[in-house]
């Protein structure tokens, strides 16, 4: 069996960059469909069983998009799911750009994917469960204003890349400041609105207790 390549090989040689997040995929959780180079979306794809084509088709369907001019505007990205596909238990691709390896050190890089857009996954996999044991998905997801359920998925990822950075003990400032001011930014914008339903407002006050 061939050793993957490291990030830093990827780094330097394009060419294989897919397999080294192909080597990642093995530690990610049930909710992750794939890790998807942008460049090779069409040939990581055709070797996805036709189950799984067609999961993936039908959610960048539903976004208006089609795989082969899906690009993500950030470093790395998790298409989000419809309000009736929300904590369905469908499995998400994480969209990974070229930019994020050489704007990213490989810890920031890990950090990122691991800690962050993992979450993604897993909230549209299984739901967002509240303290009170309500559970966000595809039966009452529809009560929350889209910026709320924005603000309250990222809040969530950055909260759990921050908590696990810190973990770590890495000594990178600028890192560390860039996830706390990512944190106050959600959390300022959940303090700003307004809710319109009960569940919103419950919602809401989760994050800001």
């Amino acid at each position: 069996m061939m050793t993957p390549p490291t990030f830093e090989q990827a780094l330097y040689n394009e060419s294989l960059r897919q397999a080294y997040l192909d080597s990642l995929l093995p530690h990610c959780p049930e909710s992750v469909l794939g890790l998807i180079y942008k460049t090779d979306k069409l040939e990581l794809f055709s070797r996805l069983s036709p189950a799984r084509q067609k999961e993936i088709s039908e959610m960048l369907n539903q976004l208006g998009g089609k795989l082969s001019d899906y690009l993500p505007p950030l470093l790395m990205s998790v298409p989000k799911p419809i309000s009736s596909q929300f904590g369905l238990f469908l499995r998400s691709p994480i969209f990974v750009e070229a930019r994020s390896f050489h704007l990213l050190s490989e810890a920031r890089f890990t950090n990122a994917l691991f800690d962050h857009e993992i979450v993604h996954c897993s909230d549209f996999y299984q739901g967002i469960t509240l303290s009170n044991g309500t559970v966000l998905n595809h039966k009452n997801i529809a009560s929350l204003q889209d910026i709320t359920l924005d603000a309250i998925l990222e809040y969530r990822a950055y909260r759990v890349e921050s908590e696990r950075w810190k973990e770590k003990s890495m000594i990178d400032p600028e890192w560390t400041g860039y996830l706390d001011e990512e944190l106050k930014i959600y959390r300022d914008i959940l303090k700003c609105i307004d809710p319109q339903t009960d569940l919103e407002r419950i919602a809401r006050e989760e994050y800001l207790s």
